[in-house]
């Protein structure tokens, strides 16, 4: 099971960010940073790997024998791999910085199986909540609405 950070907006709803590794991103690099709304990142990207490919990749009549051209490749493999690792080590925690600075708050982490098993237990710890919450409420005999409620609310 995983660790899941539930996130809610008031408008556009709930999210949950897997806390760890994200193999997606470390595969599709820059695609997988543009379908996050991750922009900066997405542009920083794309601009290191474009620089990167001008400085390694030599021009066909350039001085570098054989041998050392077997160097740039290795050393140009490296690198893409340690960028692709440097991106899926850190996308998770850059898609809930960026959830945050969109005007998400963090609700609750959840251990689950997937994103959408994370979200269910979210919804149903939260209508638990409402529940016991609307229990003691009525209890006391009280008009005014719960604090789980006036959440919900929000």
């Amino acid at each position: 099971m995983d660790t899941f950070r539930i996130y809610k907006h008031p408008l556009l709803g709930w999210a949950a960010v897997k806390v760890g590794f994200n193999w997606f991103a470390f595969l599709l690099g820059v695609l997988w940073l543009l379908v996050a709304r991750l922009w900066k990142q997405a542009a920083l990207l794309f601009a290191f790997t474009f620089a990167f490919n001008l400085i390694v990749i030599p021009s066909p009549d350039s001085s570098i024998s054989e041998g050392g051209r077997l160097w740039v490749d290795i050393f140009g493999v490296a690198v893409t791999i340690g960028v692709a690792w440097f991106i899926g080590n850190n996308a998770n925690r850059w898609r809930r910085i960026n959830l945050k600075s969109r005007g998400y708050i963090l609700i609750n982490s959840v251990q689950a199986e997937n994103k959408d098993a994370a979200l269910a237990l979210a919804d149903q710890a939260l209508a638990d909540e409402i529940a016991s919450e609307t229990e003691e409420d009525s209890e006391q005999d009280s008009d005014a609405p719960t604090e789980a409620v006036k959440k919900q609310i929000k």
